[in-house]
């Protein structure tokens, strides 16, 4: 097996279907689809087993619900294929994708990660904006290597699955997991491929955990964690004053914006405290 593709699906009947057949009608082979059902209420595990019967490609794995991060887990657990990447369930892969041309790319097994531009769109997938890009193989000692994680987003990318053996999302976060992943892969990673393709469309989704943040205490409550365990996973002295230094941007962030929106000095103490 060559590419698994990881969905996590939680309540996703309304995206599901259109998310799938994006990624069937590749036309790359040795293609694996794992979705995990985040133990959805809705539809969800009923529309991804009615697929898994009519495609030998697709397993379905039903969890109880623990989040994104844990399915997304679960998925790296069970993937076979030489290399990983990662589907939300109401985004959808662009239509030339997966190509025999990447195919063969990933045949050779020379890369570490493969990474490709995106595009993000409303729900309706209308209005596109366009993140580039651009051919270029980078090697670990470059300069600028490890600035490159965060420039767009880590479903972009494809992992070459050894690197993850020892590398998971955060659990009990919802938010800023993915950039702490993004940017211990990169820490582990020899080099990346760089290619001026699009990959997936992420879809604005207004339901989703990012668009229900309440305030700004996910910084609190999500960003700091994440970046603070990312210092401990971090494999050596420099890993671990970056991520430490995402911890104090996130908390100047947060003292920030409390104190233009009109925070009092106790209450942003105390929110510290809690941290």
């Amino acid at each position: 097996m060559l590419l698994t593709i990881v969905i996590p699906a939680y309540n996703a009947q309304r995206y599901l279907r259109q998310t799938l057949n994006s990624v069937l009608c590749q036309k790359g082979r040795g293609l694996e689809i794992i979705v995990v059902n985040d133990g959805s209420t809705d539809s969800t595990l009923s529309i991804a087993e009615d697929y898994a019967r009519r495609y030998p490609c697709i397993r379905v794995i039903s969890t109880e619900n623990r989040g994104v991060s844990h399915a997304r887990n679960v998925g790296i657990r069970a993937a076979a294929g030489d290399y990983v990447g990662f589907l939300d369930a109401d985004d959808v892969l662009c239509a030339d994708a997966y190509t025999p041309e990447t195919e063969a790319l990933l045949s050779e097994g020379a890369f570490d990660l493969v990474s490709f531009g995106c595009m993000n769109a409303d729900h309706s997938l209308r209005f596109g904006r366009l993140n580039p890009e651009r051919n270029r193989i980078l090697l670990r000692e470059d300069p600028g290597f490890l600035r490159i994680a965060n420039e767009r987003s880590f479903a972009s990318r494809l992992y070459r699955r050894t690197l993850l053996e020892e590398l998971r999302f955060f659990e009990g976060i919802r938010y800023a997991e993915d950039s702490a992943f993004s940017y211990l892969a990169f820490h582990r990673a020899r080099n990346v491929a760089c290619f001026d393709r699009y990959w997936f469309v992420y879809r604005s989704n207004p339901h989703s955990a990012l668009h229900n943040t309440h305030g700004w205490t996910y910084i609190l409550t999500d960003c700091i964690p994440a970046w603070a365990r990312a210092a401990e996973s971090s494999g050596d002295a420099s890993g671990r004053w970056d991520c430490w230094g995402m911890v104090y941007s996130s908390m100047g962030d947060y003292v920030g914006r409390s104190i233009l929106s009109g925070v009092s000095l106790n209450q942003l103490v105390s929110d510290m405290e809690h941290c």
